[in-house]
């Protein structure tokens, strides 16, 4: 079955605004066919030996140019070693999280921001509830699986990877229109004062990573703009 709807998504980023993300015109619902797409499958709890953490950081090992990550609860700190390792073999990697991760006591958020891995906050909605990878713009990661140890040892949760560059392109036009609803994580700090701890913290622990946080200008900001535009 062919696409019902033929996609057009906005991917230029205008050069005057940094970091700006052009909303997509698609809409809010797909029709479609994954027509021998592969795919990976994961249930907790599980009495077989694959954890739904380990495919995960699993295909995280794997990924070549980059990764999106949008989280909802994110403080498995298997999953994000995994996405540090890939980081430092040059993978591109930017996170669009809930705005709850700023609070959270076990949020992975000062990690990323420690390795210059651009922060954005989904702030606009009650929650920003999605749990997606999209990992070389090919391989979707979703399911009801939170990047969190409770996912994996407590709870009954489900984590889908699958393999198809045509369902990539729709949840990277879904991640295009909320970057365009979002703040950079020290934009929604300093705009909010809701995450002031937090970003105290931060400031005088190591003034080198706050100024690399807070400037719009800085390298680590800047690589979000090339990146998009070069994928």
């Amino acid at each position: 079955m062919n696409l019902r709807i033929k996609l057009t998504i906005a991917l230029t980023l205008a050069v005057t605004v940094p970091y700006s993300f052009a909303k997509s015109a698609t809409p809010s619902e797909y029709t479609g066919a994954l027509s021998g797409a592969k795919y990976q499958l994961c249930f907790t709890p599980s009495q077989t030996a694959m954890q739904c953490t380990d495919m995960l950081t699993n295909a995280i090992g794997k990924a070549k140019s980059n990764i999106i990550v949008q989280a909802y609860s994110f403080t498995s700190a298997p999953i994000v070693k995994a996405l540090l390792e890939a980081h430092k073999r040059g993978v591109k990697i930017v996170a669009l999280i809930d705005k709850s991760n700023i609070t959270s006591k076990y949020s992975v958020v000062r990690t990323l921001t420690n390795a210059n891995i651009p922060v954005y906050v989904d702030y606009k909605p009650a929650i920003a509830h999605n749990k997606v990878m999209i990992i070389d713009g090919k391989e979707v990661v979703t399911g009801s699986f939170n990047f969190t140890k409770s996912a994996q040892v407590r709870n009954a949760e489900n984590l889908l990877i699958i393999d198809d560059a045509k369902l990539a392109s729709q949840y990277k036009a879904n991640f295009s229109n909320r970057m365009v609803e979002s703040q950079s994580l020290p934009e929604y700090c300093e705009s909010t004062g809701k995450c002031k701890t937090w970003w105290d913290t931060v400031k005088s622990s190591s003034a080198s990573v706050y100024e690399k946080t807070k400037q719009e200008s800085s390298e680590a900001w800047r690589k979000v703009k090339d990146w998009w535009s070069s994928n």
